[in-house]
């Protein structure tokens, strides 16, 4: 009989600020049954909840167990968890945030028109007329 070992597998999944506080739940609530219906994780221990407003998402962390005898096995159930997160992700609209900044500018330099393409301007004017 194989030797099953219990791996704890923690990520942060961050998500975009305009998503709002009901899909978040929606969102939470169908993670929850990832790992239920998983058959490699454990049931009666795991922690999935929005827990941070961070600099450039709204994280919810992940933490769980899988139950599995080898690390192949690991791998492949991760693959597993993280292909049905996407696919829960696409299906209800949520979009993962990535870091980003944004450059405010209080004022813009003014374009200097150079006299070449003023006079080039005015030369296909006077041609139209």
């Amino acid at each position: 009989m194989a030797c099953v070992n219990t791996v704890v597998f923690f990520t942060t999944l961050t998500i975009t600020y305009d998503t709002p506080p009901e899909l978040i739940e929606e969102f939470v609530k169908g993670l929850q049954e990832i790992v239920l219906a998983h058959p490699k994780t454990r049931k009666d221990y795991f922690n999935i909840f929005f827990n941070n407003l961070s600099a450039y998402s709204q994280d919810i962390m992940f933490y769980i167990f899988f139950e599995v005898p080898t690390w192949p096995e690991e791998l492949k159930s991760r693959h597993e968890i993280l292909i049905q997160i996407v696919k829960l992700a696409n299906t209800l609209g949520v979009r993962f945030a990535f870091p980003t900044q944004t450059l405010h500018m209080e004022s813009f330099p003014e374009k200097k028109r150079s006299h070449s393409s003023l006079s080039r301007r005015s030369r296909i004017q006077d041609s139209a007329e």
